[in-house]
């Protein structure tokens, strides 16, 4: 996992560089066209977090959708594909394939030997340089900085 997130080839660490992608935004367009919102918000404040993007682009507030209060791609839900799994995920991309339901394919998945749950993974901090958790935690604290936001829920 470290050799993975600290290769130099790899965008991990650049894509949790939010200060850094954000500026990119604010060379072209004005902070008042820009919504951040906390990945948080969106699940412990869902319905209030909906309500403040669609006042943001212009949509009633009071957009309201049953499927707005579900979460989907729960990772306590997902499973990862054995090799036979994944044979079968491309079966299902096929013309045969795609005539089968949906919901046979789903079932199929949880067959023992297909897919199995996915595993909690450590923390990625245990495995970063020093001098990337502090690039990161300085990240951080420019976004902060910038949008008032005080992202409590992040470890930097």
């Amino acid at each position: 996992m470290r050799a993975t997130l600290m290769h130099e080839e790899t965008s991990y660490v650049a894509r949790s560089r939010y200060y850094m992608q954000l500026q990119r935004f604010r060379a072209h367009f004005d902070d008042s066209q820009i919504l951040v919102l906390d990945a948080d918000e969106l699940l412990e404040r869902r319905l209030f977090a909906l309500r403040r993007v669609f006042e943001f682009v212009g949509v009633d507030g009071d957009l309201f959708h049953p499927k707005f209060g579900v979460l989907p791609h729960r990772t306590e839900q997902k499973r990862r594909a054995s090799p036979f799994g994944v044979r079968l995920a491309n079966a299902r991309r096929t013309r045969p394939g795609r005539l089968v339901p949906g919901r046979a394919w789903r079932a199929l998945n949880r067959v023992p030997g297909v897919s199995k749950p996915i595993e909690p993974q450590p923390d990625p901090r245990a495995v970063l340089d020093r001098d990337v958790v502090d690039l990161l935690r300085e990240e951080a604290n420019q976004l902060r900085a910038l949008t008032g936001l005080d992202f409590s829920g992040w470890s930097v």
